[in-house]
């Protein structure tokens, strides 16, 4: 009988066996300089401890002379124990420590090979030689940055000695040789310090760019949250003296000072439409700070979608006979009973929906209707027969203080917060509310909610889905 593994068996047993290694990779150091060299040195250390732990087991299996102070097994052996050390160092915070280890393995390991080779023939000298760059290039990346110029004299120094028992016999010969592999030492140096200085230059830039966006954020997470306090504190200071001027007013117009004259009324008719469109304004800023701010509480509890939502439509229809257009209520059988809902919050939707969809209708009229989309939601759309919204609009019309006609000729008034307020009020209700719309014939907002949400600790960002254009004929 053949054993099979499971997919996910052979996923936890392959990510069993990349966790370590995942975790050696990652840098312990905080500062991006030391984080960079150490990450470089971490993915090197671990390159050469795997492959020249198998090279020593082949070399030994295979290694036929006799064993030496230097040759072929002891400079492996001897560079792997440099470069354990060096594992060492790094697992335990002494970066500069384990770089420099690691670096004396290579030179050990490449030295080795060079000194071994002079004893074959000088073409396998000499291929060797550019082996000495290499600890001089590793070192650039996992190294501080003054150590390259050491380096490169270091190994210019070592490289002359090995030249005075190289298998050269002709003295101008090996006197060139030295000279240019000493200046390819010696531009390759430097040409890697002045690499790395730019690139730590560049880091610094980066640094600081970073620290000076961190703190503009804050800036401006301050003067937003400040910005919030003073329109909390302006909404309230306003509405006060607003409210007063109401109550006088409808305290005239209900005739407790006596009677008033046709051009009186009408005055006074102007001054508590124009007061309650003001107070709507501040209301609608006062809503929408505590929502920013976060101050918004939710409070479900069981409800009947019909009921709250006829009592709301009646309280609303002064504003459809207003404009003379028609203004209708419909259910469908699947409407649920009973859901778990904040009142207030569902009034205010309905209340923002309507509002802007009479206001945009000057013919044929506002339609709402609830219905369920399925066994786990309920759904609220109001439609309407108004001057729809242009495409380019619909992926923004949720935003704050955002408007289809921003100019100051502009033929609808109000501060853009209607449809802003409705979509966080949707989230924190737990729901999402789309919009189709096509201009000259109408829009459709759409607000879908849970039947019995699920309580979280901290509400997500405003899930408004994407708008979706409707072509003509689909308003239904």
């Amino acid at each position: 009988m053949t054993m099979m593994t499971k997919p996910w068996a052979r996923s936890t047993l392959l990510g069993s066996f990349l966790k370590p290694i995942q975790e050696w990779l990652t840098p312990r150091a905080k500062e991006r300089d030391k984080a960079f060299r150490e990450r470089g040195l971490r993915l090197a250390l671990a390159l050469i401890l795997s492959l020249g732990l198998l090279s020593v087991i082949l070399t030994i299996s295979s290694y036929r002379e006799a064993w030496s102070v230097i040759s072929v097994p002891t400079i492996q052996i001897y560079a792997l124990l440099l470069c354990g050390a060096a594992a060492v160092a790094v697992q335990r915070g002494n970066l500069n420590i384990g770089g420099f280890l690691f670096i004396g393995g290579l030179y050990i390991g490449v030295f080795g090979l060079v000194i071994l080779s002079r004893g074959e023939n000088i073409e396998r000298y000499l291929i060797s030689i550019p082996l000495i760059l290499v600890p001089v290039i590793v070192g650039a990346l996992i190294l501080p940055r003054s150590a390259l110029v050491w380096m490169t004299f270091g190994s210019m120094s070592v490289f002359g000695v090995i030249n005075i028992q190289s298998p050269i016999t002709d003295p101008i010969l090996a006197s060139s040789l030295f000279t240019t592999f000493s200046l390819v030492l010696v531009v390759a140096g430097l040409l890697l310090y002045f690499l790395r200085t730019e690139f730590d230059r560049r880091l610094d830039v980066l640094a600081d760019a970073l620290g000076n966006a961190e703190t503009a954020r804050q800036r401006a997470e301050l003067a937003d949250r400040s910005k919030l306090q003073f329109l909390a504190n302006m909404s309230h200071e306003l509405r006060t003296p607003l409210n007063a001027v109401i109550g006088y007013d409808e305290a005239m117009l209900g005739g407790m000072v006596g009677s008033l004259s046709d051009e009186q009324m009408r005055v006074l008719g102007h001054i508590q439409v124009n007061s309650r469109r003001l107070l709507n304004l501040i209301n609608d800023v006062l809503d929408l700070s505590k929502i920013e701010a976060g101050a918004l509480e939710t409070f479900f509890t069981p409800m009947s979608p019909r009921k709250v939502i006829e009592e709301t439509a009646d309280a609303l229809r002064g504003l459809s006979q207003q404009k003379k257009i028609d203004f209708t209520v419909t259910f469908t059988p699947d409407v649920p009973e009973v859901v778990l809902c904040d009142v207030r919050k569902l009034q205010q939707i309905m209340t923002n929906l309507v509002g802007n969809a009479v206001k945009f209708t000057s013919v044929g009229g506002v339609t709402v209707q609830v219905d369920a989309p399925d066994t786990d939601h309920w759904r609220l759309s109001v439609q309407d027969t108004g001057i729809g919204i242009a495409e380019h609009d619909l992926k923004t019309i949720f935003e704050p203080f955002r408007q289809i006609d921003n100019s100051d000729t502009r033929r609808y008034h109000g501060t853009g917060l209607g449809l802003a307020i409705v979509s966080r009020l949707v989230t924190s209700l737990e729901g999402n509310i789309v919009v189709r719309s096509v201009v000259g014939k109408g829009s459709q907002f759409i607000a879908t909610f849970p039947r019995a949400p699920i309580p979280t600790a901290e509400l997500a960002p405003v899930p408004v889905k994407d708008a979706e254009p409707v072509q003509q004929g689909e308003l239904t």
